[in-house]
């Protein structure tokens, strides 16, 4: 729930409240009696809608209000609020599948259609279907670039959390590097590193648990 909003439409609704209550008014007094008590009955029906709906908005926001003054009691309700805000968005962000949006993947294909084409091995976490399923992504976000990538292996240990590129030429194929790059800026976890022994044309792609 979005407290900005909320607020927002809670003096939207008082502005409206006022405005109504003055045209009631204004109506009473340059009309006829009877067509203004018709029009003050629609009115004041109209007003009736705003305040239950302001009620209703009311109960649903009570248990963020009681959560957040029990949270961070002896600061200002709106200070308290913007922080329970901050840490559900904190247990969303870690609860959430990683994935690339439409426009960071068109990004990534954009760019490394421009690079040397490498050989991609791409390797998942076994038992993990987040995991899993980012390796898939992945995949299919590179080979659509044009790139060849093996199918996925899985593996049931990998020693790390988070994604991991693997390299066999120093310094590293740009289009590693731009992978890791998209990654970063996705707000992934994401290391390198060079390994001798492994085959120059060969980038490898590890993807494990999601960290926490």
């Amino acid at each position: 729930m979005n407290w900005s909003m909320l607020q927002t439409w809670c003096q939207v609704s008082l502005v409206v409240f006022a405005v109504l209550a003055a045209l009631a008014g204004f109506l009473s007094n340059h009309f006829g009696k009877k067509a203004a008590t018709n029009n003050e009955k629609k009115l004041h029906s109209k007003i009736d809608d705003l305040l239950e709906g302001n009620k209703n908005l009311q109960q649903q926001l009570e248990p963020f209000i009681q959560s957040a003054s029990q949270k961070y009691p002896g600061i200002a309700l709106d200070e308290a609020l913007e922080k329970l805000k901050e840490d559900l968005e904190k247990i969303k962000a870690k609860v959430s599948p990683r994935t690339l949006n439409q426009e960071q993947r068109e990004t990534l294909i954009e760019a490394l259609r421009l690079q040397e084409r490498k050989k991609f091995s791409v390797i998942a976490v076994q038992g993990d279907q987040e995991a899993f399923d980012l390796a898939q992504s992945l995949k299919m976000t590179i080979q659509e670039a044009g790139y060849n990538v093996d199918d996925i292996a899985l593996v049931a240990n990998i020693p790390f959390r988070g994604l991991h590129i693997s390299v066999g030429t120093e310094p590293a194929p740009e289009c590693a590097n731009l992978i890791y790059e998209v990654l970063t800026d996705a707000g992934f976890m994401v290391k390198c590193s060079y390994e001798s022994q492994q085959d120059p044309n060969i980038v490898s792609l590890f993807i494990g648990s999601k960290s926490q």
